[in-house]
Formats: structure tokens, sequence, C-alpha cells
């Protein structure tokens, strides 16, 4: 087994903090924080802004889930037939985020609400594939590993980040602000999959 030298450690240091890493890092805490904050506390949000059944808020983000799964599947039929995955995620972003702004802006019919957060899962599930291609294409081959596992962190630094954010608005008696901050991590979103990354150094 080979040693790990002080160049081998100043070279894995050196992708892992990269330029290209740090974006990916900050894309998988936001779709992280995104998500934590849309499956953990949907639910109230509704029941408490639209007077909304349980029953059909819980049944928005069951269709949630199951789309987002469904997603993953179609984005991963697009990742492979495109090269622009920067543009995939973006528009999947920018779909996600105007249904998040409808349903806490407007007040919908509970049957509008569980499509307009099956569509929204749909779009965020497309996103996975994208991102992780944008990944696999940054990164020098012998260092996926290294590079999946540090931005992988990110999805833990956002999901540890979603209750204490959402929480808080929602003790502040602010439902709608759910929405409105899915909306915006969204956008932000935008940014962490546009921005040009280059690809990791190899040296």
């Amino acid at each position: 087994m080979p040693s790990l030298g002080p160049e081998t450690l100043r070279g894995n240091i050196g992708i892992l903090l990269s330029k290209p890493m740090l974006i990916f890092l900050a894309f998988y805490s936001m779709t992280s924080l995104a998500s934590g904050g849309l499956q953990a506390f949907t639910v109230v949000a509704l029941v408490s802004l639209h007077d909304t059944p349980l029953a059909a808020a819980s049944g928005a983000l069951t269709g949630y889930l199951f789309a987002s799964a469904l997603g993953v599947l179609l984005g991963g039929v697009i990742a492979d037939r495109t090269t622009r995955h920067d543009i995939q995620a973006a528009l999947a972003f920018i779909a996600g985020a105007l249904i998040m702004l409808v349903v806490g802006g407007v007040s919908l019919h509970f049957t509008v609400i569980v499509f307009a957060l099956t569509l929204a899962g749909l779009t965020q599930g497309m996103i996975r594939p994208a991102r992780d291609m944008m990944v696999r294409a940054a990164v020098p081959k012998g260092a996926i590993g290294r590079a999946f596992g540090f931005v992988s962190a990110g999805a833990s630094v956002g999901g540890a980040l979603s209750p204490v954010l959402f929480g808080w608005v929602i003790d502040l008696g602010k439902p709608e602000w759910v929405f409105y901050l899915l909306a915006i991590i969204m956008v932000l979103s935008i940014g962490t999959a546009m921005v040009p990354k280059g690809t990791v150094n190899r040296d």
C-alpha cells in the first residue's frame, strides 16, 4: 500500500479546496437545505398558511417524494443526452422556485397544492443526476471518490441547518416564509450550478 507522503497530502487537499470543489460543496449544501426544509416543514406550513387539511398536506408531501424519485430517473435520461448539465439543473431550480412562490403567496385549493408539489418533486429530482455529472466532469479520474466524499459532506451541513432556519420562521408565525425561503435557496442554487467552474488541477 503506498504511503501518504507530504506531496500526496498537499495534492489531495489542493483538489478538495479548489474552486470547483468549493462551489460543488455549496451546491450540495443548498440542495440539502431546501430538501430538508421542504420535507420537514411543508405539512405544518400548509396547514397553518392555507388551512389545508392535514391529509391533503401529507398527500402533497408524499407526491413530492414519489415524484422526486421519478425525477431522478428522468433526470438521468436527460443527463445522458446533454452535456449542459448546468442548464438542466438551472431550469429545474427555476421551475421549483416559481412553484414555491405560488404555493406560498396564493391561496390554492388543496388538490392544486398536491399537484404543484408533485411537480416540484419531479423538477428537484432531475437536479441530482445533473449535479453528479458536473462533479464527475470537473474532477481528475483518480480523485472522483475523494471529491464525492467531500462535496457530499455539504449535504450534512445543509441538513443540519435546515431545521434551525425553517423552524425559526414557523416559530415566528410566518409559514409562508417556508416557501419563500425555499424559492430563495433555489434561486441562489442557480448560481452554484451556472458559475464557470473549470476543472480541478491534476497537479
